[in-house]
């Protein structure tokens, strides 16, 4: 009887912690989505319009308020008849980060204050909807292209990144033109030629203080000088003529490159300076006990996880010596390893993948020395690394240091890509898997300025 007893009464409390737990994932669920909600609102509102068109406003008693409304109300009427299409949906930026990035931007479109409505009644909207999802919706389409239009040629050093390119000049043109552009149209020569500094102005301005002529005493709250930046260079890429400087006399050259963009950019990095501009969200460098804990839970794995005991370390302590990036480091040549031929009991290695890398002379040959701290040795992480690597039998078909894989060097760009990001992506999701957890002590921001 004691144990039956026993048994009801351990019983219970496993039954309510069971149903404890499901409402505990119930509402974390609930919180996730609402998140989610609130992420798709925010990049929803990025696209606030400055002058949408307005639509026809009619009185109770079906009266016009005006002659304006009264001629659109009368094409309205004779239209009624005609089957409704429903307008071009707008598409989202194809690049992730910049989605985030304009999401971040749409964050204080909330918080405009009337004074900027007074300030410049042009640019913003006259009679917005009651429910907006996106202001570009209610553009027309743009007419199609005519039969002798010209189109600029296909660049053969087209960047990674140029699905964020078009976008951004696509959006650009929509800001300006008025008009929901498809994702796959391609602008032509005449479309290009009438951008002008002015233009460029106005939506950059747009981008940073949510007007278009903004006064020294506006603060630029909704963007930053990088983001400017990027904006400059994503729509120099499809100008005509992207070389010359911009000749405000013949109206010829570069808009981009231009002194009233440049200052522009310059007063909106002397705001942020002053702290009057959007805050910063760049991630800071490591300090060096952070750098240290992660290094030690990398080594402290299991043997079984060959990359987050071996590869990983040697990959951060690699970027460590050579001041270099995750994707410098998945891009290493086994055949760039070599030793030195003045001091022969030291290597060289060449980082021929870099970044801002153009020609031979930009990636010469940098020394890889030894250190008298085990924890920060290159040379003994890479000797025990490879040497487990390459008796495993994955080390022998790649072509990389640290990456895995079967390109040669003269396979497509777009594989050896593949092969190199899948590397550096593990280990960039190992190095978050570290810092967001609850046992890493992250250094305050004073206590890095006292060390």
């Amino acid at each position: 009887m004691m144990s039956r007893a026993n048994t009801t009464i351990n019983s219970r409390p496993r039954r309510n912690n069971n149903s404890r737990n499901r409402s505990a994932r119930s509402s974390r669920a609930a919180e996730r989505q609402q998140q989610r909600r609130q992420v798709n609102d925010a990049f929803a509102s990025t696209f606030d319009a400055p002058n949408p068109p307005p639509l026809p406003r009619l009185r109770q008693n079906n009266t016009p308020d005006n002659p304006r409304t009264a001629a659109a109300a009368q094409n309205t009427n004779n239209t009624e008849s005609a089957p409704a299409q429903s307008p071009p949906t707008a598409d989202p930026p194809s690049d992730p980060s910049e989605a985030e990035e304009e999401a971040s931007d749409s964050e204080s479109d909330a918080s405009n204050s009337d004074d900027d409505a007074e300030d410049n009644d042009a640019s913003l909207p006259v009679d917005p909807p009651q429910n907006p999802q996106n202001y570009e919706q209610q553009w027309p389409a743009p007419p199609p292209h005519p039969p002798n239009s010209r189109f600029p040629p296909v660049r053969v050093n087209r960047p990674k990144s140029y699905p964020s390119y078009a976008s951004e000049l696509r959006h650009f043109m929509r800001y300006t033109n008025k008009l929901n552009y498809p994702k796959d149209w391609v602008f032509s020569v005449e479309e290009l030629l009438p951008i002008t500094p002015e233009l460029i102005y106005a939506y950059m301005a747009f981008k940073a203080f949510g007007k278009e002529d903004p006064s020294p005493n506006d603060n630029p709250h909704r963007g930053m000088s990088n983001s400017l930046l990027a904006i400059k260079k994503k729509l120099s890429y499809f100008m005509v003529n992207r070389i010359p400087s911009w000749d405000p006399t013949h109206q010829t050259g570069n808009p981009t490159k231009s002194t009233q963009l440049n200052d522009l950019i310059a007063f909106v990095k002397k705001k942020e300076t002053r702290g009057q501009g959007k805050n910063s969200r760049s991630d800071r460098a490591f300090e060096h006990s952070e750098f240290k804990q992660v290094l030690d839970e990398c080594h402290a794995s299991i043997e079984a996880d060959f990359d987050r005991k071996y590869r990983f370390p040697t990959m951060m302590k690699f970027m460590f010596h050579f001041i270099a990036r995750g994707d410098d480091a998945a891009h290493v040549f086994k055949s760039s390893l070599v030793p030195s031929i003045q001091y022969p009991w030291l290597l060289t290695c060449k980082l021929r993948w870099s970044k801002n890398v153009r020609e031979t002379r930009e990636c010469p040959r940098q020394i890889l020395l030894g250190s008298m701290n085990t924890d920060y040795c290159l040379m003994l992480s890479l000797s025990v690394f490879l040497e487990s690597w390459i008796s495993r039998g994955q080390g022998r078909t790649s072509q990389w240091l640290f990456s895995d894989g079967i390109t040669t060097a003269s396979s497509h760009d777009d594989a050896i890509d593949r092969e190199a990001a899948r590397c550096k992506t593990r280990l960039y999701s190992c190095i978050k898997s570290i810092v967001h957890s609850d046992e890493f002590v992250r250094i305050r921001p004073h206590q890095a300025i006292d060390h």
